[in-house]
């Protein structure tokens, strides 16, 4: 390497007779560290695995007879951690099957599995199928394990030399939205119990992530908290009725039925409306109690008043999150 420690080895042999020969390479040491040998430094094609640890083990041929060339080999980590866009990558293995090392090309449906990748909500089991070559790099699909439920990211392909848009689906099934609430910022004023699955087409490119027509809906029955100091100014409660009225709606909502509709707008955001069935549920049973002196003088929807205990709601709920 540029620092002269020793990678491995090449046995070259050549026939002069017939100008055939082959290089049998051998390097079953590949000690990758932070400030010393990286992915990078023995290929360009891997620069995207920055500040990796562990080792590999490659062996491969490269044959030769006039013009002709013939190459190939074999890849093995056993675990390997890199830094990626979205955090550390821990525990890489695969076995990569080369069917050309001049220019690198594999075999389809190679697999590549990734422990753990540390992010707001880790993704965990990740598995990896796919290919390359020098004009193409086909991803059959990655699965994992997110938000206590599951993600499968269908089949797409990319061209290295012009990678343009790339257009595909993600699949969500029982992703816990309390996991994903409590990893945003909105923690401390939302709490949403339950689970959802669902289907996010999506195109990504120079431009960005966009995703047009997504869906997603609730496996079952759920909770839905949001404190009221979300929408006021200073924490401040209302003093009207029917403000109040929805407010609690969005305090204690049991609910039998979501669905959320997901789509890219404009200013790289991503508006999710929400459509919720249920009804409400405070922690204490609570009636509407209002004085007959307040209907006589028209003041009743003036003060607050609670809201009975399993009213049925209907509610939309219109947001957008910096996508």
């Amino acid at each position: 390497d540029p620092e002269k420690q020793h990678l491995g080895d090449v046995t070259f042999t050549h026939r002069m007779a017939n100008g055939a020969g082959s290089a049998q390479i051998a390097a079953p040491h590949l000690n990758f560290a932070v400030g010393k040998l990286q992915p990078a430094t023995l290929s360009p094609l891997l620069a995207a695995f920055r500040r990796a640890e562990g080792s590999a083990d490659f062996e491969g041929t490269v044959s030769w007879i006039g013009s002709r060339i013939a190459s190939g080999g074999r890849l093995h980590i056993a675990g390997l951690n890199f830094l990626t866009p979205l955090g550390q990558a821990h525990d890489v293995k695969t076995d990569l099957e080369f069917t050309s090392l001049l220019p690198p090309t594999t075999k389809s449906g190679q697999a590549l599995s990734i422990s753990r990748i540390d992010w707001t909500l880790p993704f965990t089991g990740v598995n990896l199928h796919f290919g390359f070559s020098t004009s193409s790099v086909r991803v059959d699909g990655i699965q994992g394990d997110f938000a206590d439920g599951h993600v499968t990211l269908g089949p797409f392909t990319i061209n290295p030399a012009n990678p343009g848009k790339i257009d595909g689906t993600l699949d969500v099934s029982a992703v816990s939205l309390a996991a994903l609430v409590t990893a945003s910022n909105l923690g401390s004023k939302i709490r949403l119990e339950g689970k959802v699955s669902g289907h996010v087409p999506f195109s990504a490119g120079p431009g960005g992530v966009r995703i047009l027509n997504g869906h997603v809906e609730a496996n079952g029955a759920g909770r839905l908290s949001i404190d009221p100091s979300l929408w006021t100014q200073g924490g401040a409660t209302s003093t009207n009725a029917v403000q109040g009225f929805a407010y609690q709606a969005m305090e204690h909502l049991a609910f039998d039925q979501l669905n959320a509709s997901l789509n890219s707008i404009a200013g790289g955001r991503l508006q999710v409306i929400f459509h919720i069935r249920g009804k409400s549920a405070p922690p204490k049973p609570q009636q509407a109690e209002v004085g007959l002196m307040d209907l006589i003088n028209g003041t009743a929807l003036q003060k607050p008043i609670p809201l009975p205990s399993g009213t049925p709601i209907e509610l939309t709920l219109d947001t957008s999150l910096n996508f």
